[in-house]
């Protein structure tokens, strides 16, 4: 299945620990994937009032 990400973009905007986002972006790239974190904030109340934050990080390339 990771054989399958070869040269794809994966953009996880999850809220987890950048830590979890390290892995996740090392065992990509082993699999020839780029990775991208964009999380949200304020996704409850923002949701509502239509004023999601929302952050990317990742390869200068990418943002």
């Amino acid at each position: 299945m990771l054989a399958a990400l070869k040269g794809k973009l994966l953009v996880n905007m999850s809220t987890v620990s950048p830590t979890q986002n390290q892995e996740l972006a090392a065992l990509l790239a082993v699999h020839g994937a780029e990775f991208v974190e964009a999380p949200r904030f304020r996704a409850k109340q923002g949701c509502r009032s239509r004023q999601i934050i929302g952050a990317v990080g990742g390869q200068r390339k990418y943002r």
